[in-house]
């Protein structure tokens, strides 16, 4: 097999994403490397292009570009071998770990070329939405590189600080799972059972995100637009804009104070 063109450390539901979305844009061979070995191989069953790497100082030496979709706290803890290793084959490293800024890598890791990139699970259908940056000594040629691997699995955003990159995180990693559990709820509420909720509400909900990019207006005026006056959508907005703005209040606390609990864990 020919060398890889990536290497993955990891083997959660993200890195599978990521795993699932880089085989659709052919983008092989990719190498991948867990502590539990057992997770990177079930993942190498459904995609025959994916390497294992049974052994850590093999996986190390690689000369492609690795990215670690691993917790903060890892990759701060990863030992001084691994670091040499990785700068002697001169690689350029990749976080996905969200909370954990740029700058405090470069600093606890000189001389190597760091970059980091917040992807989505979409990746798995080549929809991520990652937001990216560069690190100062990170050639650009290298992250340009980069970008376009993940530009193979949707759109890429770049920030200019590690703060932006925590903001819009919000939006594009939690979205996921946030829209799904307000669509659960709706469906429980109006009483769907999963084939209509398979059939009805998320194929609904899929072609009314279509229509609203394509409309490419403010979303207030897409309410307006639909919500005719005394209306079915008309009473359902209005309950919207009563009631759910202070739950997303306490939704935005709510994260807010589990980023603030992470940040503090790393540090």
């Amino acid at each position: 097999m020919p060398p890889s063109t990536l290497a993955i450390q990891g083997a959660g539901h993200l890195a599978a994403a990521l795993v699932e979305g880089f085989n659709r844009a052919n983008t092989a061979p990719v190498s991948i490397y867990n502590r539990t070995p057992n997770h990177a191989r079930d993942l190498a069953g459904n995609f025959p292009a994916l390497k294992v790497a049974e052994r850590e100082e093999e996986f190390d030496s690689e000369s492609c570009p690795l990215l670690l979709v691993v917790p903060g706290r890892a990759i701060l803890e990863f030992p001084d071998d691994r670091i040499a290793r990785w700068r002697l084959a001169g690689r350029v490293v990749v976080s996905c770990a969200n909370g954990l800024p740029l700058q405090w890598l470069e600093e606890r890791f000189p001389q190597i070329a760091w970059v980091k990139a917040v992807p989505t699970v979409a990746a798995s259908v080549g929809r991520s939405v990652t937001l990216m940056a560069k690190g100062v000594s990170t050639p650009d040629s290298n992250y340009r590189d980069i970008r376009r691997l993940f530009a193979s699995i949707g759109s890429v955003v770049e920030a200019s600080t590690d703060e932006e990159i925590d903001r819009l995180s919000v939006v594009t990693s939690c979205l996921p799972g946030i829209l799904a559990a307000i669509l659960d709820e709706f469906a429980l509420t109006q009483g769907l059972d999963e084939t209509e909720i398979r059939e009805l509400l998320i194929e609904s909900a899929l072609a009314s995100m279509v229509w609203a990019k394509e409309q490419a207006v403010p979303l207030r005026q897409l309410v307006a637009s639909v919500a005719n006056p005394g209306g079915l959508t008309e009473g359902g907005v209005a309950a919207i804009r009563q009631y759910l703005p202070p739950v997303f209040a306490q939704l935005k606390e709510a994260m807010d104070r589990h980023a603030r609990q992470r940040r503090r864990r790393l540090t």
